[in-house]
């Protein structure tokens, strides 16, 4: 699912609303309250190339947010593309990223293909990443001046954004490659989109790649209403993927 942009252009399946890692330096709504009172959320995505209705394309997605002792987990599970892969991600009260990892399994024959984990120390955040027999490690310098997400974690990121403000975020991202890019995010505005889930009043927002030539967009429909779920995306993972729209099934 579009969620995140990935640098590197071979792919690296992503699954869409996951709201994993967000840490930024700055006092983020917290929505364990939510959790703790209304229970557990949970959502299922389809994602397929835009305009396409190539069923053995598509990928489905279940992710779902809970509350466990004095910590938020985050996690999901995407099937398709003949992987499976799941990610797990443990915030604290106030959506600060504590820890993360991500596994994705052949679907044939449950073989590991990759693993990675991924932690935050201060200023610095580390990945580690297993591919067969071979581990690398990278690690990266949090810029101060901005906020900072973790690969698909910008949907929880911009579930505390000041909607109907006009503003622009600025954002530096990371993703489970070890890979970092930077994102402007803006709010354009209230429309109603229609998805096999129903039909939502959602925030249009548009997130924008800084890349050195090219400024790939990404269009995030979120719900108006509290907390501000994904409904629907379109938009590419990396500059040389093709377009995919994902929307909310259940």
């Amino acid at each position: 699912m579009v969620v995140a942009f990935h640098l590197r252009q071979r792919f690296i399946p992503a699954v869409a609303g996951i709201i994993c890692l967000a840490w930024c330096g700055w006092t983020a709504q917290s929505f364990a309250g939510v959790l703790d009172s209304e229970g557990p959320e949970m959502y299922g995505y389809e994602s397929a190339p835009a305009g396409e209705q190539n069923l053995s394309d598509r990928e489905s997605v279940i992710m779902s947010y809970r509350c466990v002792d004095d910590h938020v987990e985050c996690s999901s599970r995407m099937v398709g593309d003949g992987v499976t892969e799941a990610i797990v991600v443990t915030l604290n009260r106030e959506g600060h990223a504590i820890s993360a990892r991500k596994e994705t399994v052949s679907s044939a024959d449950g073989v590991v293909l990759r693993q990675s984990s991924m932690t935050q120390d201060g200023q610095t955040v580390r990945v580690d990443i297993v591919a067969g027999s071979r581990m690398t490690s990278k690690e990266r310098k949090l810029p101060q001046d901005r906020r900072f997400a973790v690969d698909m974690s910008l949907l929880y990121l911009m579930r505390s954004f000041p909607f109907n403000e006009k503003k622009e975020w600025s954002v530096f991202m990371v993703d489970f490659s070890g890979e970092h890019v930077t994102v402007s995010i803006r709010d354009q505005g209230i429309e109603r989109v229609v998805v096999p889930a129903g039909e939502f009043e959602c925030y249009r927002m548009e997130v924008a790649v800084n890349l050195l030539l090219i400024k790939p967009r990404i269009i995030y429909w979120l719900r108006t209403a509290p907390p501000h779920f994904l409904v629907k995306s379109v938009g590419r993972r990396g500059p040389f993927a093709e377009s995919r729209t994902t929307a909310l099934v259940s």
